[in-house]
């Protein structure tokens, strides 16, 4: 018999040691020791000044844990906060990507506690401290993707764990929950090297296009992240046995600090105490936090009591000012208390950043307006709204920034902002670290070329290629490029979110390009002055495979946001073979707008991409330097104890002169943005087609997605010009755009409606044929021309034609009767396209165009005449084209033929219309004549034998030998029957065997009534021939 002695330092190796000795039938003689009372290790003490600093000055403090048992220290530091701050335990916020490893449910715990002491096994001293953690402590648990539902709350400490699902936007959100003198604690898996962050596969880089050959991600933000925790002064990097690393240089200099004296909170209190008397002002101020939100409050009190209604006040502020109790960007915790139907005198509109800027516009009326709203933080939706709707106010109002003063015109505008926060201290470390970070706080400076050296000539600038690398390498130069790169993409019309600066970074398919003037034009840092910049994206060349498995069954991979778009549409197999460029954003200095520089930008990228600049000594491409940039083997490896992580060295030039890199072969060049009329309009001017906008709008600008697309023409392209892909796509879109126009494209703007419209690019294109009669009366009966003549002759209503509107703009803007579209100026099209395509009413027409009701009539009315005109003359050239042709004659030659064409436009002149010498009369008594003699001859053609019959002489003849007035035996006519006789013979003498004809008496001359009877049956010589010889 054998006896075990073992000593246990947890119970779950207990547990299992239990379970093999009961098989083997030994005796055991255990020792438990408790965990908490074996392992004593004395902690850095710079962990804990540096949570005592935070606590003593109202700041966050940052901690990253390396290695797999690093939850396990999360107790002990909240412990240390807890013995720091001087209220309740601090409460715990613990993100996740999709499992714990540890159970977080309380009564399962508990439960299993009850089942281990009836067994006898549990004891005081031998429970787990995290358990202890776990149950004592008050914990929300996220998923990462359910992290948007925490806004608003604040805790005292965040930990987050799954290195490879954050994000940018995941790191803003959830680390400006922290309130001051918190713990953020970053969980890392066991690692040899820091620097295998470099290489980690991150679950957003999924999202990028899914190209094996082409996916080679670089982790630069990665990279750029863990640089910047060496340079934060509250940042300390440590194992899971709590030992700091060497890259935590600034811990060094970690030394106790006092609660620093400020008047603030003096100040804030004087205030309190001057307005507590005051009557509403005095309570509510008494709630306030800071001295900014105080004066804010008491400047809405102020709008209030003026009892105006055309006051508009805007509260504009960082995240954690205390600008709103309720901040939030989705309604899952709102709820409606009351609803009004009276009308409302005062608006609220709170977190206006996270509303569409046209549902905010909707809102401003007549009526008290406060608006709020957040200008950077986790979105970046709060800077376009500063940019757009406050610039709106201003212009509206005739605001002074400067003296706040406005003209009575206009509605009066108040902003007010708030710059202490409420959460923590002012100048918070971790809230700097996070604005460098992500580029939060990236403002655009003024710039020095304006009114002092002058603007450089567009001609004069040149276009350079960004290298990522060096861009995001996080060195004090390339940083400096950094903020004013990203402040100019913050500062254009774009939504912006932090994730926008990974994908800029990491994405293998994205490229950046800046405009530049000369170089003798430098700013006083030494950093050149960006005029353009502009974010390209490589999309296409798809695999035909993916492309059937698209169009069968509707899957879509990552990435290609033109192409797959483009097959849904038009179920084309060959497009998305192609290979293009997609313009993510393009964004010009706000002190440079308008001046040319954008299209400059844009006619550069052109050319470059057409092969148009050719390359001098470059490199086969700037992806070979990021490949190179990659660490190898022996820099990952490492000992995390020694290892020092510091910026690279020896990198690339951060710019490349265009002639220095060879360019990507591509056949178009496409762009995707929310249209409205200025930007279709700088598109268009540079030569690009519309072939696709999104029936929905964009949730957060309220705009229809419009894609435009222009082909690239290079020799070394595989794509014929003969195919004329594009201008088949654009006619289609054309098509369709005209039918949806009274559908949900009836909100545009009938200048924007119009703009789309006018194929300015395709005019050297194949045109629609003109409309014919047939196609004519295929779209419009004889009853509606009668209709639309009446009203174009003013006398039927607007009410009886209004059914044939939608026809009528359907052949205008078809082309199919281009004599209008030629004949009316913009003002008339653009009116009866709204009135015919967009169903819109004379009244909501007159309010979009500021015209009055009787002018709006008046257009229509000479546009209708116009196009009535235009279809009368269609129906005239069919009729013509009915009827005989009039007879030409040569000049040269003297001979007749049909008129085929215009005279006028004849060659040499030398056909000319014969002039008619008679009148009507004349030529229908002659065309009767004519008959007359052509039915006498045939009826003696049928009857020879009764032309011997025939009564000779005219009726001057007659006349002459009846002159007497009696009646003669016998009359003398001038007869040519011997001479006709004579011809006979001559023609035809009978054969000798035939016996000649015997001369037949002539009868005896008819008296007068005779012959007028004879006369009188003339018209008709036939009966008359067979009465004569019938006598």
């Amino acid at each position: 018999m054998t006896i075990d002695i073992r000593v246990y330092q947890e119970q779950k190796c207990f547990h299992h040691f239990c379970e093999e000795s009961s098989t083997r039938g030994s005796i055991v003689l255990i020792i438990v020791v408790s965990y908490s009372k074996m392992v004593k290790k004395k902690i850095d003490n710079r962990i804990r000044t540096l949570i005592e600093n935070a606590v003593a000055t109202n700041h966050r403090s940052f901690f990253v844990v390396v290695g797999d048992n690093g939850k396990d220290q999360v107790p002990n530091l909240h412990y240390i906060l807890s013995k720091s701050v001087v209220k309740a335990r601090p409460s715990v916020l613990w993100c996740y990507k999709k499992e714990l490893s540890f159970s977080k449910y309380k009564q399962k715990k508990m439960k299993m506690k009850e089942r281990m002491k009836a067994n006898g096994t549990s004891s005081t001293n031998s429970e787990d401290p995290f358990d202890v953690f776990i149950s004592t402590t008050n914990i929300r648990y996220s998923y990462y993707s359910e992290t948007h539902k925490i806004l608003g709350n604040t805790f005292g400490m965040l930990v987050l764990q799954d290195f490879e699902a954050i994000t940018p936007n995941l790191l803003a959100r959830t680390i400006e929950t922290v309130e001051g003198g918190g713990l953020v604690v970053l969980l890392l898996r066991t690692m040899t090297s820091l620097k295998q962050l470099y290489t980690m596969a991150m679950d957003v880089h999924s999202r990028f296009r899914e190209d094996d050959e082409k996916n080679n991600v670089v982790n630069r933000f990665n990279e750029r992240f863990l640089l910047s925790l060496a340079k934060c002064n509250q940042c300390l990097v440590m194992d899971d046995e709590l030992n700091i690393l060497p890259i935590s240089t600034s811990s060094r200099t970690i030394v106790p600090v006092s609660a620093p004296e400020t008047n603030e909170e003096s100040e804030l209190r004087d205030f309190k105490q001057s307005v507590r008397d005051t009557d509403v002002a005095g309570e509510l101020i008494e709630a306030t936090r800071s001295l900014d939100q105080a004066q804010a409050v008491l400047q809405f009190i102020d709008a209030i009591s003026e009892k105006t209604l055309r006051s508009t006040v805007t509260l504009t502020a960082g995240r954690g000012r205390g600008k709103s109790c309720c901040t939030r960007t989705g309604d899952c915790r709102c709820r409606r208390i009351w609803l009004f139907q009276h009308f409302p005198e005062l608006v609220v509109i709170d977190e206006a950043a996270a509303i569409p800027l046209p549902y905010v516009r909707s809102l401003l009326g007549p009526y008290l307006v406060f608006l709020s709203s957040t200008i950077n933080g986790y979105e970046g939706t709060g800077r376009s709204l500063s940019l757009k709707l406050i610039r709106q106010l201003r212009e509206q109002s005739g605001t002074n920034a400067v003296n706040n003063t406005a003209v009575s015109t206009g509605r009066i505008l108040r902003e007010i902002q708030l710059n202490q926060p409420i959460r923590y201290a002012a100048n918070d470390p971790i809230e700097s670290w996070l604005n460098n970070l992500l580029c939060l706080d990236a403002t655009v400076s003024q710039s020095q070329k304006v009114g002092s050296k002058g603007c450089p000539h567009p001609s004069s600038c040149q276009l350079y290629y960004v290298n990522r690398d060096t861009l995001f390498s996080y060195h004090k130069a390339s940083e400096a490029f950094l903020q004013r790169l990203v402040a100019l993409f913050v500062a254009s019309h774009y939504k912006n979110t932090p994730n926008d600066l990974l994908l800029m970074a990491d994405s293998p398919d994205h490229h950046l390009f800046i405009l530049l003037g000369p170089m003798d034009q430098q700013s006083d840092d030494g950093l050149p002055e960006i005029l353009c910049a502009v974010q390209v994206s490589l999309e296409g060349e798809i695999a035909r495979e993916a492309i059937m498995n698209s169009i069968k069954k509707g899957y879509q991979a990552s990435g290609d946001l033109i192409p797959w778009t483009l097959t849904q549409q038009f179920q084309d197999e060959d497009f998305p073979r192609l290979s293009g460029a997609r313009i993510v954003r393009i964004a010009t200095h706000p002190d440079y707008q308008k001046m040319g520089y954008g299209s400059k930008t844009l006619e550069l990228l052109t050319q470059y991409y057409q092969g148009e600049i050719p390359t001098v000594d470059a490199e086969d491409d700037g992806d070979e330097d990021e490949e190179d940039s990659k660490p190898t083997a022996d820099e990952s490896s490492g000992n995390l104890q020694s290892e020092v992580i510091r910026p690279k060295k020896n990198l690339p030039p951060l710019l490349y002169k265009l002639t220095e890199r060879k360019p990507e072969l591509l056949h178009y060049m496409g762009v995707s943005y929310g249209v409205t009329k200025a930007l279709y309009q700088f598109w268009s001017r540079a030569k690009y087609l519309p072939v696709y906008i999104r029936l929905t709008t964009n949730d957060i600008t309220g705009e229809h997605t419009c894609i435009m697309l222009r082909e690239l023409k290079s020799d070394q392209s595989n794509v014929s010009a003969s195919d004329n892909w594009l201008f088949s796509f654009y006619q289609d879109f054309r098509k369709r755009f005209i039918n949806l126009l009274g559908y949900e494209f009836r909100s545009f703007e009938s200048a924007l409606a119009l703009q789309i419209l006018q194929d300015v690019q395709s005019q050297t294109q194949p045109t629609t044929a003109t409309l014919t009669n047939s196609e004519l009366e295929l779209s419009l009966s004889s009853y509606d021309i009668k209709r639309l003549e009446s009203f174009a002759n003013n006398i039927v209503d607007f009410n009886v034609i209004i059914d044939m509107l939608p026809t009528i703009g359907k052949l205008l803007f078809r082309g199919q009767i281009n004599d209008v579209r030629n004949n009316i100026s913009n003002l008339q099209t653009a009116v009866l396209l709204a009135m015919s395509l967009q169903h819109k009413t004379v009244d909501q027409l007159a309010q979009e165009l500021g015209l009055q009701l009787n002018q709006i009539h008046s257009l229509f009315a000479q546009t209708i005449r116009k196009v009535h005109q235009t279809i009368r003359d269609i129906r005239e050239r069919a009729i013509e084209e009915r009827l005989p042709k009039p007879k030409i004659k040569s000049v040269r030659t003297g001979q007749l033929s049909s008129f085929k064409g215009d005279i006028d436009a004849a060659d040499d002149g030398d056909i000319s219309m014969i002039p008619i010498a008679e009148n009507l009369d004349d030529e229908l008594e002659k065309g009767a004549k004519e008959v007359k003699a052509k039915l006498a001859a045939k009826a003696l053609e049928d009857d020879k034998d009764l032309a011997q019959y025939l009564v000779q002489g005219d009726d001057e003849e007659w006349n002459k030998a009846l002159k007497s007035g009696k009646i003669p035996n016998s009359v003398s006519i001038k007869s040519q029957k011997r001479k006709q006789d004579s011809d006979d013979e001559a023609d035809a003498k009978p054969s000798k065997k035939e016996k000649p004809t015997k001369n037949i008496k002539r009868p005896n001359l008819p008296t007068t009534q005779q012959k007028k009877n004879f006369n009188n049956k003339s018209k008709s010589p036939s009966k008359s021939t067979m009465t004569k010889s019938k006598k």
